[in-house]
């Protein structure tokens, strides 16, 4: 089979990730939330369990990005990074060691795909609105064969695709499987916190969370806006798969597809987040159960 020219990846993160930058690399620092998280990474539908513990290093691509992200929580971290490894430093005693550590080469663009908008005075410490990226995405031209190779343990995780696709996708969970309801207020500001904790820095949510989409919504990457539903959180993709097989069983020859018919970018927010849905009685007072207030209205 013959080669195919040079093409696109897409690094796609979900959930409590904290992210340090420096001027060769961002490292992607795991946050350890024990048996409440699954710790994923690999090509669509086909990621792999991450081992506690273990270091990755993205190879294959292309070295001369510059980009970094637009908007870091903090401006500066005080993380002491050698070679692949790195300490938190001052977090490493309390127990909030990273749970796996990904070392990416500075991308061609660092996009926060779903950034939502926390309002003044939701964040300890943090003064003035913070954009907080739901899904951030690093774009690289691939180089050879993409892997997130394995320095310790394991053989490496193989982000190629199956799909006939001009672009690949490698994603990264660190999330909850299921759905937490009313509990994703508690959950989300214990999951932020930690992933703070990982670059020496206090933060939590507090009283109600406001939420509100960024002013204007963002444009996905050339061809991910026909597959927007990759960036579902892992609870409802987890949902979606069971409906797959349940469609299989009882309709075989009608098998019900959950990713047929895209929405938009904003009805994706809604879905996939809870952020600029209309209030529903049904939600109560759910951690980004609040209208969009970004531009100043109201949906």
């Amino acid at each position: 089979m013959e080669e195919r020219g040079p093409q696109t990846l897409y690094v796609i993160f979900h959930g409590a990730i904290a992210f340090y930058q420096t001027d060769s690399s961002i490292l992607a620092l795991i946050a350890d939330l024990g048996s409440d998280h699954q710790y994923l990474a690999g090509s669509w539908l086909a990621e792999q369990e991450l081992e506690r513990g273990s270091v990755h290093a993205l190879t294959g691509v292309a070295t001369t990005g510059k980009d970094k992200f637009k908007y870091p929580i903090f401006a500066k971290a005080d993380v002491d990074c050698t070679g692949h490894h790195c300490d938190a430093m001052g977090s490493m005693g309390m127990g909030n060691a990273p749970y796996a550590i990904l070392q990416f080469p500075l991308p061609e663009k660092a996009m926060g795909m779903f950034e939502v908008v926390i309002r003044d005075g939701s964040i300890q410490g943090v003064n003035g609105d913070v954009r907080i990226p739901f899904t951030p995405v690093l774009q690289y031209t691939i180089s050879g064969k993409p892997r997130l190779g394995s320095h310790w343990p394991g053989d490496g995780i193989d982000p190629s695709s199956e799909a006939d696709l001009p672009y690949r996708t490698l994603h990264v969970f660190a999330e909850n499987p299921v759905p937490l309801g009313i509990f994703r207020q508690a959950h989300v500001s214990t999951a932020f916190g930690r992933a703070c904790g990982l670059l020496s820095q206090t933060a939590s949510f507090t009283d109600k969370l406001s939420v509100a989409l960024p002013d204007p919504l963002p444009c996905l990457p050339c061809g991910l806006e026909d597959r927007i539903f990759e960036f579902q959180p892992l609870g409802q993709r987890i949902q979606a798969l069971h409906q797959i097989g349940l469609s299989k069983q009882e309709c075989p020859d009608r098998i019900y597809d959950p990713w047929k018919d895209r929405p938009s970018i904003k009805e994706a927010y809604c879905q996939y987040f809870n952020v600029g849905c209309p209030p529903s009685p049904l939600l109560g007072d759910d951690i980004t159960c609040i209208p969009a207030t970004a531009s100043g209205g109201s949906n």
